[in-house]
């Protein structure tokens, strides 16, 4: 039987990317982007958004909404040209606030309650009978038909409300719209989360190619060609299939909802690595290998454990000994030995670098795909808490960044991007249909 640290030593090469399988996995997604623009298949839906990258010099006022699992936020955003953006006022509000009808998750709630109480939220923040063109940032997978036509997939995230998936939301949201009297609010676009993050970006950035969330879930888009136009496309590339999983990565994909899919979300999502953690854990102790005298401390319940608990264990300024360590504190592990202690480090390491270094290669992909003249400048626009909250991943996902690609590409932190990405998309989209009817 193998020791404590050969077990370890096996568990942390499984998670361990080398330099030859970094280069064939970013072949390889550039080749499933490749597949899926043919209409071959794909674990990479390459999903048109019918919007085009925003010039900087769209001005006026525009109303949005991002509808994105936990919260509603709801806008009213002055784009001011010169690349400037002013939220002139912004409100958000918990989707199982019930006073104000949003409680999406209720087994009972209906789609045109949900949706009713979407537009009474956003009817604080307009200014009533005044028109205004509406963006709403929709961050659940949907088909989209036209630059304002969305049509639900399946809910995610614990969302329950009937009769909205197989529908168009931008139909659902008119009619609620209708409902309170709102007719001066237009829907003019509806994007996912990583596209108005991208637009969030690029309003101000010229040099943006690729948006992207690093968060609970992970998806991303980037600016390309599609039936000859150039538009910015959503890869849904949490469902990239081609990365070997462990036996801890099988596990936690055979207890998940949707076994067989978003692989790699899986193995990159906030919401799933404190769990993959606590997978590990858990096989040491039952093979008697860890915490031997008081494995019953650890024996959490499925997602218990979170993924920033992971940064609270290696939080630089924190001790390496459980003594003082918030997180040995929060499991009652105070009195394990170091070396065991040194164990939960290496392995919560392990996890962060290896979520970190696949989304890099994901973009290394989408560079390999879409840049051609090598040495160019692009800036990748990130939006998410993983990123933003947790040092060691932002670093290596850089370092992947640096060490493999041939250009120069730097990563901008677009903090709540999503609201004021789905005005420039309305204002992108009145754009274009202003265009259309100047040419017919």
């Amino acid at each position: 039987m193998l020791t404590l640290k050969e077990t370890v030593e096996r568990i942390l090469s499984e998670l361990t990317l080398t330099p030859p399988q970094i280069l064939v996995l970013a072949e390889s997604f550039r080749a499933a982007m490749e597949a899926g623009m043919r209409g071959k298949e794909s674990s990479l839906k390459m999903l048109p958004s019918f919007l085009g990258k925003p010039a900087g010099n769209e001005t006026g006022t525009y109303a949005a909404i991002d509808f994105g699992g936990s919260k509603v936020r709801v806008l009213r955003v002055k784009l001011q040209g010169r690349r400037q953006v002013e939220i002139v006022r912004q409100k958000v509000f918990e989707l199982q606030d019930v006073m104000k009808r949003i409680n999406g998750r209720a087994a009972d709630m209906t789609g045109s309650a949900l949706f009713e109480g979407i537009a009474a939220a956003l009817q604080e923040v307009l200014i009533p009978d005044a028109p205004v063109s509406l963006g709403h940032a929709f961050s659940f997978p949907f088909r989209q038909l036209g630059v304002n036509q969305a049509v639900l997939i399946r809910w995610t995230k614990e969302i329950k409300a009937s009769a909205v998936e197989g529908e168009d939301v931008t139909r659902l949201l008119t009619k609620a719209l209708a409902a309170k009297q709102m007719n001066y609010v237009t829907p003019a676009a509806v994007v996912n989360d990583t596209v108005g993050t991208y637009l969030a970006s690029a309003y101000d950035e010229p040099a943006t190619l690729i948006g992207s969330i690093c968060g609970t879930g992970h998806n991303s888009c980037y600016l390309g060609a599609y039936d000859g136009k150039e538009m910015i496309i959503n890869l849904e590339s949490g469902n990239f299939d081609r990365v070997a999983p462990t036996v801890y990565d099988q596990v936690l994909d055979a207890d998940s909802d949707r076994p067989g899919e978003q692989r790699l979300e899986k193995m990159v999502g906030g919401r799933y690595l404190g769990e993959l953690f606590r997978l590990i854990i858990v096989d040491l102790i039952e093979k008697n290998l860890l915490f031997r005298d008081r494995r019953e401390k650890f024996y959490l319940s499925p997602y218990q454990l979170k993924t920033e608990d992971l940064s609270v264990l290696l939080n630089p300024e924190e001790q390496e000994s459980p003594g003082t360590s918030k997180f040995a504190e929060k499991y009652g592990l105070q009195d394990v030995r170091i070396e065991e202690y040194g164990v939960l480090r290496q392995i919560a390491s392990a996890i962060l670098t290896r979520a970190a270094r696949l989304v890099g290669i994901s973009y290394l992909g989408i560079l390999a795909q879409v840049a051609q003249s090598a040495g160019k400048r692009y800036v990748v626009a990130m939006d998410g808490s993983l990123y933003e909250k947790n040092p060691q991943f932002a670093s290596q996902l850089q370092y992947i960044i640096k060490t493999y690609s041939r250009h120069s590409v730097g990563v901008k932190m677009v903090k709540n991007g999503s609201g004021i990405g789905a005005a420039i998309a309305a204002a992108v989209a009145d754009g274009e249909k202003r265009i259309k009817i100047a040419k017919f």
